[in-house]
């Protein structure tokens, strides 16, 4: 009985030990980092990044240690850039390529900041803020990733999208947007807007369905196509296999051999 009774002590407190080291605070998973006063967040590796404006600036990360020793948080030219070591490799003087480390699990970094001017993914990740007020905000994609934005109040808003991702607006309210796409992904706005210019080359696809649109100049060449939602005018020219879809009942003018389709 005593060899039995040992042996199941020396097996339940090992046990029990390991269940407590699995399920402790996470207060070793998540950091708080002090920087410079920043007003742009730019996303550069496989990461989740969650942006809320208001005061104080803050920035914290929550990852496993070893990926909160590899991520990097840097303020430059008033933007915040979060990513990884840069690996380049080369032979003598010549680099053959160069590329950032991944982030082996997940990563989530929170970011609060006062002011907002700007958002951009670079990366595989996923950024997303819920609502923003600005009077100038610029926003892009340049990777395989996500950029996401609940609600959006500003004077100005530029969106710009170079990739095979996704770029969302769900609710927004400003005088002028600006928005382009110049890849295989996808643009997607809705809301209200005084006046927006939008293109599209290559294969992407822009849809502003859901934006009410007073005035709207459109640009679409290659097989891209543009979706949008005109009251009073719209100025379509199309190159190649381009199309646009209209709803709504604007004057439109046309020119090109692309086609322009009302809903």
């Amino acid at each position: 009985m005593f060899t039995r009774s040992r042996l199941f002590y020396s097996l339940a407190v090992p046990l029990a030990l390991s269940a407590l080291l699995a399920f402790r605070p996470t207060a070793d998973t998540r950091e708080t980092r002090e920087l410079p006063a920043f007003s742009a967040v730019q996303l550069g590796t496989n990461a989740k990044v969650i942006v809320r404006q208001g005061s104080p600036q803050r920035v914290v990360v929550e990852a496993d240690p070893a990926d909160l020793l590899k991520l990097q948080t840097e303020v430059v030219n008033n933007q915040l850039r979060i990513h990884t070591e840069l690996i380049s490799t080369q032979v003598g003087s010549l680099k053959l390529w160069e590329k950032r480390t991944r982030l082996a699990g997940p990563v989530v970094v929170y970011v609060t900041l006062p002011t907002v001017r700007g958002l951009a993914v670079s990366s595989s990740g996923r950024l997303q803020a819920d609502t923003l007020s600005a009077s100038q905000l610029a926003l892009s994609v340049s990777s395989s990733g996500r950029l996401l934005v609940g609600q959006v109040q500003a004077s100005r808003v530029r969106a710009v999208l170079s990739s095979s991702g996704q770029l969302d607006i769900r609710q927004l309210r400003a005088d002028t947007l600006v928005a382009g796409v110049s890849s295989s992904g996808g643009l997607t706005a809705a809301g209200t807007c005084g006046y927006s210019s939008v293109g599209v080359s290559s294969s992407g696809h822009l849809n502003t369905a859901g934006l009410a649109v007073e005035v709207c100049q459109a640009r679409v060449s290659s097989s891209g196509s543009c979706q949008v939602n005109v009251a009073r005018t719209l100025d379509a020219r199309l190159s190649s296999s381009g199309s646009v879809l209209v709803s709504g009942h604007p004057q439109i003018t046309s020119r090109g051999s692309g086609r322009v389709r009302q809903l």
